[in-house]
């Protein structure tokens, strides 16, 4: 009897400890568990701040040409150091993939985060492109401008936001004179240019007569002239007596740029 109750003994304590070693994997486990989450969760915290597409990006610049001269910056010191006048030193702020920021200096920023700094060479074909000769136009000076204008109603009502009156003076901002309404009915208004000779508004009114205005611009080295309609601007390179010339290409085109940039924040959506 003594035997079978030693037996029961044994046997018993080895279930204590066979218990307590399911006990110690499953502790050990948990805390496996919660350590690969913890890195996990770090892992994607520091991903998320990164920079990537679609991030807000704050970052401030100073950009150099190959010869070490100052374009220009967003940080003032360095701006008057350099002479740059009438400069907005308000730090860059863009979204990663807006068309308008150079794709090339987007793509070096990617993976960056807040308080990275980095230096960096953008060639003209990840910048402003090589220079085109035929951006670089002649214009003639003097143009003749039919006195009187003619638009579709809706077009008037989109242009001008209002009805046409006749015998009304409407203004448009993008055109330095007035308009005249003269007549108009459901289908077509017409508008008399308000310009009288000796009139200077960019353009110098030489004489006007029963059908035509005839105009000489009146322009300078380094004025801007629209190209048309979502062709954007020239700049003026030389005025001539009867014509000028007008640069369309971008002022870095052909020119190879260093920028030194520091990252201020990233802000990616759902942070």
């Amino acid at each position: 009897m003594a035997k079978k109750k030693r037996v029961k003994k044994t046997g018993h304590k080895a279930t204590i400890e066979k218990r307590g070693n399911k006990k110690a994997i499953y502790i050990a486990v948990v805390v496996v568990v919660i350590i690969l989450l913890l890195i996990l969760f770090i892992i994607q915290t520091v991903s998320d701040s990164r920079i990537k597409e679609g991030s807000v990006v704050t970052v401030d610049y100073t950009l150099y040409l190959e010869n070490g001269d100052i374009y220009d910056t967003t940080i003032e010191s360095v701006g008057k150091g350099a002479d740059l006048v009438d400069k907005d030193y308000s730090p860059l702020v863009f979204t990663v993939g807006d068309k308008d920021i150079l794709s090339g200096f987007q793509d070096e920023l990617l993976g960056l985060r807040s308080g990275d700094e980095k230096r960096f060479t953008l060639t003209p074909e990840r910048a402003y492109g090589e220079r085109l000769d035929e951006r670089v136009i002649e214009f003639p000076r003097n143009i003749n401008l039919t006195r009187y204008t003619y638009l579709d109603v809706n077009k008037f009502r989109s242009v001008f936001g209002k009805e046409p009156i006749i015998g009304e003076i409407v203004k448009t901002p993008t055109i330095s004179w007035d308009f005249k309404i003269t007549d108009a009915d459901e289908n077509k208004v017409t508008l008399e240019n308000v310009l009288s000779e000796g009139d200077a508004v960019r353009l110098v009114v030489l004489s006007v007569d029963e059908e035509y205005i005839y105009l000489r611009r009146n322009l300078n080295v380094g004025d801007y002239v629209s190209l048309g309609p979502n062709q954007g601007f020239a700049v003026i390179t030389e005025v001539n007596e009867d014509s000028f010339t007008a640069d369309a290409n971008p002022p870095l085109a052909g020119k190879t740029i260093i920028f030194d940039v520091k990252i201020t924040d990233v802000q990616n959506s759902g942070q």
